[in-house]
């Protein structure tokens, strides 16, 4: 008895430390994790063009993923395609076996902030997130585009099928900013400084609350120009029209980079100063 109880548990964690494996390798991207990852918005963008054909006809790299899409690189490295991860589409398929009312509504809640946050980008914030272009709803006559997958195989998918943005590629924040510090480039830590802090104050100025914004990982930089690259959530808060609010919130978001200058290259901080005084 007791050596099938040892032989299951053995096969057990054989089987999930497989799971685990392929997980880890894989980098939790696989096509299941995208099916049906159309989004509660209505298709309001353009039709595709000539343009974006162009750019969709390069194959695209694993990039990463986050809680909300699996990113892609384009072969050219200009442009970011995110497809949106279907967590939230899966939850409410299982949960609506259940009666568990109060978590389809939230879930539904969590699903419908995730993606009106893409749709707010897109149409009040294009160029500070880097945003050119959303399909947030099935459509027709999407190209079909060539997926490269952490393992390096290639995945032919149609995206006429699937919910997607595109995006500027940048570099991250914090590099940028090292990069100028080793430069000793202090024009440019300037320029970077006061594009970033404008911008955060420029999404308040519109109402435009933003429950996450880590400079660390959100933001980063297209040439000298600030972008958001990780979307929202979003919503809207007028009390951040307030001069005085915005200048309390600048400078609370503010601390961990200027945690990082303090540790890191502390040469920059009179232009971190100097840019967040002069908002």
């Amino acid at each position: 008895m007791m050596k099938r109880v040892f032989a299951s548990i053995c096969i057990l964690l054989a089987i999930w430390g497989t799971a685990r494996f392929c997980h880890y390798q894989t980098k939790g991207f696989r096509l299941s994790k995208i099916e049906g990852n159309t989004t509660c918005l209505e298709q309001n963008s353009p039709p595709i063009s000539d343009e974006f054909r162009d750019i969709l006809g390069q194959r695209f790299r694993f990039l990463g993923r986050g809680l909300q899409s699996f990113s892609f690189l384009s072969e050219d490295g200009s442009t970011v395609l995110k497809l949106f991860n279907n967590r939230y589409q899966r939850r409410l398929f299982w949960l609506r076996f259940t009666p568990f009312q109060e978590k389809i509504a939230y879930n539904h809640m969590k699903w419908k902030m995730a993606f009106t946050s893409y749709q707010i980008a897109y149409e009040n914030l294009r160029e500070e997130t880097g945003l050119f272009y959303l399909h947030p709803a099935k459509s027709k006559d999407m190209p079909k585009v060539t997926l490269v997958d952490p393992l390096g195989i290639q995945h032919e998918i149609d995206l006429c099928n699937y919910a997607f943005a595109l995006q500027k590629k940048v570099t991250m924040a914090y590099p940028y900013f090292a990069s100028c510090a080793a430069k000793e480039d202090f024009s440019g830590a300037a320029r970077g400084f006061r594009s970033l802090f404008s911008l955060l104050k420029g999404k308040m100025e519109q109402g435009i609350d933003d429950h996450d914004p880590l400079i660390r990982t959100n933001f980063g930089f297209y040439e000298d120009q600030a972008v958001q690259i990780d979307i929202g959530p979003f919503s809207y808060d007028s009390t951040l029209k307030d001069p005085k609010k915005q200048k309390e919130e600048l400078e609370k978001i503010s601390i961990p980079l200027r945690h990082f200058l303090e540790n890191h290259h502390p040469q920059l901080l009179p232009q971190f100063y100097d840019a967040l005084q002069s908002l």
